[in-house]
């Protein structure tokens, strides 16, 4: 048996567990989750998309997509309109309350960056991005 410390799948499961615990602490006070901020990220990019689109540019299933999207929805960060061109599908439309959160946002992953690589050199955390940038292209 492989000791944990030595088994990749542990430790990049413990890395995104610790990532995802120090941008949930920020986003909290606006009652969001580390998903819902993606796809609020997402959508301030390239608003007025389909929950196809949606999930096709952050690589995430339509089930989990569709959950994001609801909750944003209740707590009004976005409303689903129907699409311009196809009206048997919704385009997903930002409210004024979450195009409030912008700059926000944009500041909680700087914040959250700089904390999780609080302990690496520039060229390090930039050596670590390609590395996992290579990890997730490799087929």
């Amino acid at each position: 048996m492989i000791p944990l410390d030595e088994c990749i799948f542990f430790q990049l499961a413990k890395v995104y567990q610790k990532a995802n615990r120090i941008v949930a602490e920020r986003l909290v006070q606006y009652n969001l989750t580390p998903a819902q901020s993606l796809v609020i990220d997402a959508l301030l990019i390239k608003d007025n998309i389909s929950s196809r689109e949606l999930g096709e540019i952050l690589i995430m299933d339509s089930a989990s997509i569709t959950g994001i999207v609801d909750r944003l929805e209740k707590g009004g960060f976005l409303r689903r309109e129907t699409h311009p061109n196809d009206r048997r599908a919704n385009s997903l439309v930002l409210t004024d309350k979450a195009r409030a959160l912008e700059g926000v946002l944009d500041k909680i992953v700087k914040e959250s960056t700089s904390e999780l690589f609080k302990n690496f050199s520039k060229e390090e955390e930039m050596t670590l991005r390609r590395l996992l940038l290579r990890l997730r292209e490799n087929e």
